[in-house]
Protein backbone atom coordinates (compact mmCIF):
# COMPACT_ATOMS: atom_id res chain seq x y z
CA UNK A 1 0.00 0.00 0.00
CA UNK A 2 2.86 2.36 0.75
CA UNK A 3 4.25 2.15 -2.79
CA UNK A 4 0.77 2.64 -4.28
CA UNK A 5 0.26 5.71 -2.08
CA UNK A 6 3.59 7.19 -3.14
CA UNK A 7 2.80 6.59 -6.81
CA UNK A 8 -0.61 8.23 -6.43
CA UNK A 9 1.00 11.14 -4.59
CA UNK A 10 3.52 11.70 -7.39
CA UNK A 11 0.79 11.52 -10.06
CA UNK A 12 -1.41 14.02 -8.23
CA UNK A 13 1.47 16.42 -7.57
CA UNK A 14 2.44 16.23 -11.25
CA UNK A 15 -1.18 16.82 -12.28
CA UNK A 16 -1.47 19.77 -9.89
CA UNK A 17 1.44 21.47 -11.63
CA UNK A 18 -0.62 21.94 -14.83
CA UNK A 19 -3.51 24.06 -13.50
CA UNK A 20 -1.20 26.01 -11.19
CA UNK A 21 1.17 26.84 -14.06
CA UNK A 22 -1.70 27.72 -16.40
CA UNK A 23 -3.38 29.87 -13.77
CA UNK A 24 -0.17 31.78 -13.00
CA UNK A 25 0.40 32.48 -16.71
CA UNK A 26 -3.22 33.25 -17.64
CA UNK A 27 -3.71 35.77 -14.84
CA UNK A 28 -0.87 37.84 -16.31
CA UNK A 29 -2.44 37.92 -19.81
CA UNK A 30 -5.16 40.59 -20.09
CA UNK A 31 -7.09 38.91 -22.96
CA UNK A 32 -7.03 35.37 -21.54
CA UNK A 33 -10.77 35.37 -20.97
CA UNK A 34 -11.50 35.93 -24.66
CA UNK A 35 -12.40 33.34 -27.24
CA UNK A 36 -12.77 29.92 -25.64
CA UNK A 37 -12.65 31.62 -22.27
CA UNK A 38 -10.27 30.99 -19.40
CA UNK A 39 -12.03 30.64 -16.08
CA UNK A 40 -10.29 31.08 -12.74
CA UNK A 41 -13.23 29.22 -11.18
CA UNK A 42 -12.64 26.16 -13.36
CA UNK A 43 -8.91 26.27 -12.63
CA UNK A 44 -9.61 26.41 -8.90
CA UNK A 45 -11.93 23.39 -9.19
CA UNK A 46 -9.11 21.46 -10.91
CA UNK A 47 -6.72 22.49 -8.14
CA UNK A 48 -9.23 21.40 -5.47
CA UNK A 49 -9.63 18.03 -7.22
CA UNK A 50 -5.91 17.43 -7.20
CA UNK A 51 -5.62 18.52 -3.56
CA UNK A 52 -8.25 15.94 -2.58
CA UNK A 53 -6.20 13.35 -4.45
CA UNK A 54 -3.03 14.42 -2.66
CA UNK A 55 -4.70 14.05 0.74
CA UNK A 56 -6.07 10.64 -0.24
CA UNK A 57 -2.74 9.48 -1.65
CA UNK A 58 -0.96 10.64 1.50
CA UNK A 59 -3.40 8.60 3.58
CA UNK A 60 -2.83 5.53 1.39
CA UNK A 61 0.95 6.02 1.69
CA UNK A 62 0.65 5.94 5.49
CA UNK A 63 -1.37 2.72 5.37
CA UNK A 64 -4.89 4.07 5.73
CA UNK A 65 -7.17 2.39 3.22
CA UNK A 66 -9.84 5.10 3.46
CA UNK A 67 -7.50 7.29 1.43
CA UNK A 68 -8.63 5.41 -1.69
CA UNK A 69 -12.03 7.08 -1.28
CA UNK A 70 -10.33 10.47 -1.58
CA UNK A 71 -8.39 9.33 -4.63
CA UNK A 72 -11.59 7.98 -6.20
CA UNK A 73 -13.51 11.21 -5.54
CA UNK A 74 -10.56 13.18 -6.92
CA UNK A 75 -10.26 11.27 -10.16
CA UNK A 76 -14.02 11.11 -10.70
CA UNK A 77 -14.34 14.85 -10.20
CA UNK A 78 -11.34 15.52 -12.46
CA UNK A 79 -12.94 13.45 -15.21
CA UNK A 80 -16.22 15.36 -14.83
CA UNK A 81 -14.39 18.71 -14.74
CA UNK A 82 -12.40 17.85 -17.87
CA UNK A 83 -15.59 17.10 -19.78
CA UNK A 84 -17.18 20.29 -18.43
CA UNK A 85 -14.10 22.31 -19.40
CA UNK A 86 -14.15 20.96 -22.96
CA UNK A 87 -17.86 21.74 -23.26
CA UNK A 88 -17.37 25.30 -22.01
CA UNK A 89 -14.51 25.88 -24.46
CA UNK A 90 -16.67 24.63 -27.34
CA UNK A 91 -19.50 26.95 -26.28
CA UNK A 92 -17.11 29.89 -26.06
CA UNK A 93 -15.75 29.24 -29.52
CA UNK A 94 -19.30 28.85 -30.88
CA UNK A 95 -20.32 32.20 -29.40
CA UNK A 96 -17.26 33.82 -30.92
CA UNK A 97 -18.14 32.45 -34.36
CA UNK A 98 -21.75 33.65 -34.03
CA UNK A 99 -20.72 37.21 -33.14
CA UNK A 100 -18.23 37.36 -35.97
CA UNK A 101 -20.88 36.71 -38.66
Amino acid sequence: MKILGIELLVINLWGLSFPVTLLSKAVKIPGARGRGGFSVRRASVFIAGYLIGIVGAGAVATGREWGMYGVTVSHTSLLFISIWNGWMIMQGIGRGEKFRK
